[in-house]
Formats: structure tokens, sequence, C-alpha cells
């Protein structure tokens, strides 16, 4: 692992363009999501709660090198260590580019919702009783939320990407979502689509936990050259024993 700085981008640019409709469905304002004014989003970075870092879904879906399936790694990393390391940075920055309370970094357990019932479900939470007085409380503001749609997409959207379909609860998502305002932006226009995104921090020194996937070719020759990177706070470095094959 080097010293390069994780990235996340913009929520215009997620891979999955459904991004935010749960969200906006559960509230009747699929209309506001659909207009094609261009709305600016929160930048997000997207992870799993510590217990599926060894998921065969996970493997499937997130880790594939050169199309091959459980081909990659997944890497834990101290949370709050993260936060303090993203707010270190921010505090040395010049004071002409701090906004007082603009950034806001914590983590957010994904809220999931079913389609059929709108029951809202939070792993490991016993009670969502609150958060669903709140959403219907807004839900009957509909209406008068459709009079402004730019106006309503700059402020819901920085907690529509906190809802995800119900199809999707067993990944247990966890999400960082950072408005940016503090943050250099970055611009790769050397690819296609092109791409927007923040710097935070580096990982190496708050990684808990490297995992080689249940395919990784060369593993033992793969952990060596992991240790060897690492001067201090050697994580734990080993391979997947989940039984996996791919076609």
């Amino acid at each position: 692992i080097s010293e390069t700085k994780l990235r996340i981008s913009e929520g215009n640019l997620m891979n999955d363009p459904s991004e935010g409709e749960a969200f906006y469905d559960f509230l009747n304002l699929e209309s506001i999501n659909k207009d094609q004014s261009f709305s600016q989003k929160p930048f997000l970075g997207s992870f799993v709660s510590e217990h599926n870092s060894d998921d065969l879904n996970m493997w499937r879906f997130y880790g594939k090198e050169n199309g091959k399936e459980a081909k990659g790694c997944s890497i834990t990393i101290e949370t709050q260590a993260f936060i303090d390391e993203i707010e270190s940075f921010l505090s040395n920055e010049k004071k002409e580019r701090r906004y007082e309370n603009a950034s806001d970094i914590h983590f957010y357990r994904v809220t999931y919702i079913d389609q059929k019932t709108n029951d809202l479900y939070i792993p490991n939470s016993e009670d969502t009783s609150e958060l669903k007085a709140l959403m219907m409380k807004l839900k009957k503001e509909s209406s008068f939320l459709k009079k402004n749609t730019l106006l309503t997409k700059k402020y819901l959207n920085a907690i529509a990407f906190l809802f995800k379909n119900d199809s999707y609860k067993s990944e247990n998502e966890v999400r960082l979502v950072v408005n940016g305002f503090e943050f250099a932006k970055q611009y790769n226009t050397d690819i296609s689509p092109p791409k927007v995104y923040i710097e935070l921090a580096s990982i190496k020194e708050i990684t808990k936990k490297i995992i080689l996937g249940p395919n990784v070719e060369d593993s033992t020759e793969w952990k060596t050259v992991i240790f060897h990177s690492f001067v201090r706070n050697i994580p734990v470095i080993e391979k997947s024993t989940l039984r996996y094959k791919y076609q």
C-alpha cells in the first residue's frame, strides 16, 4: 500500500445510475430526481461493515481484477483514525479555504427501504421508528418541495445516498458523505466518462487488516510484498479461505 490518498468521487459519477432513487421514490419526489437540470451532489465513499470484509458476494461484485472475480483484496481500516487524519489535514489548510462546520466527516450506516411496504431497515439497529417518523413528516411536504426543484435537490442530495433499495441490504454498507467545500477538486478528463474527485487521506498508517481474495495467485509473494511495504503499524495479512470458483 502506498501513501497515495484515498479518493472519493462526486455523487453524479457513481457507477450505479439508480443511486439515490430509493430515497426520492419513498418521498414521492421521483419527478424532482429525474429533472434534467444539473444539481451538485456530495462526494461519496462506500464501505462495508468489518464483518463483511470476507464475504462471497463482496468478492464476486467488488473484488475483481482484470475481469476475474475474487482476485482483489479487502482492506479494513480504523475509522476514527481515518476521520482524525482528514480533520488534521483540514486544520492545516489555509484559513481562506475553510468553511466553518462544513466538513462534517462521519461514517453513516445505509438505511434500506422495502419498496413494497416502505419499511426501513438499518443493520445492527433495533429501532427505526424515529427515523421513519421523520421520513413520513418529510413525505407530507412533497407538494411544497416540488415547487423549487433545484433548492430541494441541493438539500436532499446531502442525505439521499444514505438510502438504498432493500435488495442490497445484505451488504450492510457504510458510507462517508462529504460536501467537499474544503477540498481541492481534482479532474481526470483522460478517461471516459471523466471524473471529478477529492483526496482525503492516506490509509496506510491506519490499516488494521488486509485479506487477499480467494482466487489471488501467488498469495505468499503478495503477503511478503505487503508486509515489507509497511515500516510500522503492520496490519494482519491473510488470504481468504472461502471456497470460491469462477467460470
